[in-house]
């Protein structure tokens, strides 16, 4: 017998949660906007966190370099 497995698709609230924001954010851009929107918002957004640590990454770099 074959086990059916299923994927539920992320909120919109779990897809700003992994982009860094907060539930105050989301709770301010979810009053003006469709689902669809705050798809669209989250999916271009820039995860901070991210970002944050490819700079330390590329200045610990730069500093062993030079």
């Amino acid at each position: 017998m074959k086990k059916t497995i299923r994927i539920r698709k992320l909120t919109p609230l779990e897809c700003w949660r992994l982009q860094g924001f907060t539930d105050e954010q989301f709770s301010a851009a979810a009053a003006v906007n469709s689902k669809t929107q705050l798809y669209k918002q989250a999916g271009n957004a820039v995860t901070v966190n991210v970002v944050k640590e490819i700079g330390a990454h590329i200045m610990n770099t730069n500093s062993l370099l030079h």
